[in-house]
């Protein structure tokens, strides 16, 4: 674990002297160039549709002190420009994304994990004091635009198989994840993450009993209203935590099912979080998990994307949910890549074509708001392809 840590805390290192580099010099040469040609300054590609028009004074110099902050702060407010974001964002990651090998001059420290660990975890802790008030931000404060970008069965979470039709896709996922599990009527299953409610249903038609914790009010009241009603006796939905479960509940659950639920946790949650899973299960019980991961272990503690869109949002890599998940107890009996670049892409553009189609409606005469999810869901489309994002299923086993 600490070998791994001082890996990327120096992957890290390495990263941010060489984008400084590059910034720094970029900054002067937009310097040089304004003192010959004024503000309208190009930053070529090789490519017209991707090429950036700079049209504003400060754009360079924002950027260089602020990072993804200002390049996209800068965007919203018109101060460059680009015929085609995805295709400009896409020359930027193939610049900034790196493959370093392991350079370890740190090597000395990595058996020293227990001495480290607690330190680290308690100056984090103290950074993020309100984990769970930020959690529920992200969803009460992005309702709308969530109606407004999702298809018609307001599923926020990726596709596992594409045939080009969202709906279609998101319903038969649904499907995979009650076959995976083998449940038979009468199973309870504990849900850790409702959403608008889609799971809950599927489980609930096939007459298995649902537990389902939502830390969203809106969420609440949608699920409460829409569907909880058609099966008031098997759908107990829950406004909470769920590692709150109380012990009562331990010992009752057939299986468990996170659904890209992991990204609002923080990793000293992780252990906390699969201990309550692996009580909450039966013996021999089965945990379902998909997931985002990222193959740098990358916080963005000060990015646009914890700015704007996430507050409380985190990615980790695939490996240490493993490991967490098996210091409390599972085994693990299948991890299926899903390929981000084919099924999260896919359904990326599909929710960004809905958003630009329906958001106009709710504007309020404001068109930055389009902008900045326009460049939150480019830049997530240009990072999967690059391969700075995973989409993963665990399928674990209480032992």
């Amino acid at each position: 674990m600490i070998q791994s840590f001082f890996n990327k805390v120096e992957i890290q290192m390495l990263d941010m002297v060489k984008q400084v580099s590059f910034r720094f010099f970029d900054k002067v040469s937009l310097w040089i160039l304004r003192c010959f040609f004024g503000k309208a300054v190009v930053i070529g590609f090789r490519d017209d549709k991707a090429d950036i028009s700079i049209c504003a004074d400060g754009v360079a110099c924002k950027i260089l002190f602020c990072g993804s902050v200002g390049l996209f702060e800068t965007y919203i407010a018109g101060n460059w420009k680009t015929k085609d974001l995805e295709r400009t964002l896409d020359r930027i990651f193939s610049v900034y994304f790196y493959k370093v090998g392991y350079v370890q001059p740190f090597r000395y420290l990595y058996q020293c994990e227990r001495v480290f660990r607690p330190g680290v975890e308690w100056i984090m802790r103290y950074f993020e004091t309100d984990i769970h008030a930020r959690s529920a931000y992200n969803y009460n404060e992005h309702y709308d635009i969530f109606h407004n970008m999702l298809c018609k069965n307001n599923v926020y979470s990726s596709v596992q198989l594409n045939t080009g039709d969202l709906d279609a896709d998101q319903i038969a996922k649904l499907l995979s994840i009650v076959d995976a599990l083998q449940l038979e009527q009468g199973a309870k299953v504990l849900i850790t993450g409702t959403g608008y409610g889609a799971l809950d249903l599927q489980f609930a038609k096939l007459g298995i009993s649902v537990v389902s914790y939502t830390n969203s009010l809106q969420h609440y009241d949608y699920v409460c209203s829409n569907i909880q009603s058609l099966y008031p006796g098997l759908i107990d939905l829950r406004l909470g935590d769920c590692k709150d479960l109380p012990q009562s509940d331990y010992g009752q659950f057939d299986a468990v099912v996170s659904i890209e639920m992991m990204e609002a946790l923080h990793p000293w949650e992780y252990k906390k979080y699969f201990a309550v899973c692996h009580r909450a299960l039966k013996d021999d019980g089965l945990m379902y998990i998909q997931t985002i991961t990222t193959q740098y272990f990358r916080v963005g503690k000060n990015s646009f994307f914890h700015k704007y869109i996430f507050p409380g949002g985190w990615l980790t890599k695939l490996s240490v949910l493993v490991v967490c998940s098996e210091k409390v107890g599972f085994e693990v009996s299948r991890i299926h890549d899903l390929d981000v670049r084919a099924n999260y892409v896919y359904t990326l553009r599909f929710w960004l074509s809905n958003l630009v189609h329906n958001m106009p409606q709710t504007l309020l005469g404001d068109p930055r708001e389009l902008k900045k999810w326009e460049a939150y869901l480019t830049t997530c489309i240009s990072a999967a392809k690059a391969g700075e994002f995973g989409l993963h299923m665990l399928l674990l086993r209480k032992k």
